[in-house]
């Protein structure tokens, strides 16, 4: 990271864009839990953040440091300071790009995690730390090949309600050519390695084909297909004659497809998406489990001053092998986000929205269900800008 802080010392021009928004509604089951366990207040929330960047002729330095301070007046034991740092930095020589992404997330797994996985047990305080380091090549003008590398390391502040902490090193490699002035087509091979800490480790294998289309000035859509291999080792323990415990590892591979689409429509008022997509994540548990996910995405403009937004998800989760824990990880999971959004200013902004979530949990016959209504009041500062 040094290296590349290092390359920007010709003339830039430095950004700075700090901003703070007020948040208050009230959320009738933050938990997302079912049964007697819910619980219900109001909530009030403090979001100050700074975005900044550097930008040279072939270079960039960019990233975001932001705080998220949560009351909940009528359950102040969920109350929660939350923070998020993200940086990123590219360097640009005549055939090779060069990049680093650095992520720092503290939140609870109901936020970030469970718009990943669509999988939780419950409320919890987690923090991640990844880091990403990433190389291209342009072998000539309508062909190149990119390699990344990925750290991702994942804790949790409750390990005794099957939280289990885990370290992930992934490595991808992937081969695009431009087909016409429409179409890139793309092979992509990766590897995930996941070791957790109630020791199951895990080996992710994708091959992925792909194409990105853009079918007209408006419209254009992606679409990645391929299979994956994945094989987890654990330990169980059997007992002799029911006194004497033998611990034993267990193999389990598993195949199964992947693959990912989008189709993207951008209109004078705003733009429409849907995107579907299935692969592999490490979960709360420490176990593998296939994601598969549905999106709708709409923004429209109305005035110059007023526009809506609706967002629909659907996710449907599963374990890719037996590898026994206490908890039971196939479930589905919906999202249901429409909002409206006022430019009241120049620098002040105001918005309404609504979230819906519904959880199932296929070893539990109640769902969880979670309805919560926002008013935001955000304030953007006028941008620092300098050149040097």
């Amino acid at each position: 990271f040094t290296c590349l802080l290092a390359l920007e010392a010709q003339a830039a021009e430095w950004r700075i864009d700090p901003s703070i928004r007020l948040r208050t509604g009230y959320n009738d089951n933050i938990t997302l839990t079912s049964g007697d366990n819910e619980a219900a207040s109001s909530e009030i929330t403090l979001k100050p953040s700074v975005k900044f960047s550097r930008n040279t002729a072939n270079s960039s330095l960019s990233g975001t440091v932001g705080l998220n301070l949560r009351r909940f007046p009528d359950e102040s034991g969920l109350d929660d300071d939350n923070a998020n740092l993200r940086l990123s930095a590219t360097k640009s020589l005549e055939h090779h790009d060069f990049g680093l992404d650095v992520d720092f997330i503290k939140d609870t797994t109901l936020d970030t995690e469970l718009d990943e996985t669509g999988l939780v047990f419950g409320r919890t305080d987690r923090t991640r730390q990844s880091l990403r380091p990433n190389w291209s090549w342009r072998f000539s003008e309508r062909t190149n090949a990119s390699l990344s590398y990925t750290y991702n390391d994942v804790d949790y502040d409750d390990n005794n309600n099957g939280y289990v902490d885990y370290l992930s090193h992934s490595g991808q490699l992937s081969l695009n050519r431009s087909l016409n002035e429409r179409a890139i087509g793309s092979l992509i091979v990766s590897q995930t390695l996941t070791d957790s800490d109630n020791d199951v480790l895990s080996r992710v294998t994708n091959l992925q084909a792909g194409v990105r289309y853009q079918f007209s000035e408006s419209v254009s859509g992606t679409l990645f297909a391929g299979a994956r291999r994945t094989t987890t080792k654990f330990s169980r323990v059997f007992f002799v004659s029911n006194t004497i415990p033998i611990p034993v590892t267990t193999k389990v591979d598993d195949d199964g497809t992947v693959f990912s689409g989008s189709l993207t429509k951008k209109t004078e008022r705003g733009s429409h998406g849907i995107t579907l997509s299935r692969d592999v994540s490490s979960s709360v548990s420490g176990r593998l489990i296939e994601v598969t996910r549905a999106g709708l995405s709409n923004d429209y403009r109305f005035s110059e001053r007023l526009r809506g937004t609706l967002g629909v998800n659907f996710y449907n989760s599963k374990s890719t092998s037996d590898a026994s824990t206490i908890n039971n990880l196939d479930r589905e999971y919906y999202t249901i986000s429409p909002g409206l959004h006022w430019k009241l200013s120049q620098f002040w902004a105001a918005s309404v929205d609504y979230r819906y979530k519904k959880q199932i949990n296929e070893g539990n016959s109640n769902d969880a269900v979670q309805n919560a209504f926002y008013l935001n009041l955000t304030y953007n500062w006028p941008r620092f800008a300098w050149s040097r």
